[in-house]
């Protein structure tokens, strides 16, 4: 399955789509309501990649392929008892675990970026908390040193005031902006 996954990547990424190529990472478990919010907008965009519960081989090969943009999705938390800091959430296909992403690996995704501008699209909670660390941190950087833009799904201000961090909200339209191009 992952080899065949790995041609799909290649395909869609290289192919003769016209106007941006976009890579969808939904990070959600098996029939959740999220998983279903990220389904409904783009199942009928067939020249959009959605890759649900991604593993990590095809996470990186969204991030090494020929897109223009790439929208991840995903929960994020707080962790770290003696230093915080934020990170998103990694849930396994198979056994709906979920894991941290650790800095490594986007490190080790900031080095294999292409050299092309892409257009980062990030929605999960504490993702534009700046009062943490965040894992995700050097592969914006290199999105951005790249020429490429990273942008952020709006919090929900009362819930993250109420809560006293950062919740983002999941929401159709912000979802549907990659449908616009």
């Amino acid at each position: 399955m992952r080899p065949f996954l790995g041609l799909l990547v290649a395909l869609y990424s290289f192919s003769a789509f016209g106007g941006e190529r976009v890579c969808v990472l939904s990070f959600f478990k098996k029939g959740s309501k999220e998983q279903a919010k990220v389904e409904k907008v783009f199942r009928k965009h067939s020249e959009i990649l959605l890759i649900q519960a991604p593993a990590f081989s095809e996470t990186s090969d969204c991030f090494t392929g020929n897109f223009d943009e790439i929208v991840w999705a995903s929960h994020g938390t707080l962790t770290g008892a003696t230093r915080p800091y934020i990170t998103p959430v990694h849930i396994d296909r198979d056994s709906s675990k979920s894991s941290l992403f650790y800095r490594r690996f986007f490190d080790n995704l900031a080095k294999k970026l292409p050299d092309h501008p892409i257009h980062l699209r990030v929605t999960y909670c504490g993702a534009d908390d700046e009062r943490y660390p965040n894992t995700m941190s050097p592969l914006w950087d290199e999105v951005r040193a790249k020429g490429g833009t990273v942008e952020f799904s709006p919090p929900l201000r009362l819930a993250s005031k109420l809560l006293g961090k950062s919740v983002t909200n999941l929401s159709k339209s912000w979802l549907s902006k990659s449908l616009r191009k």
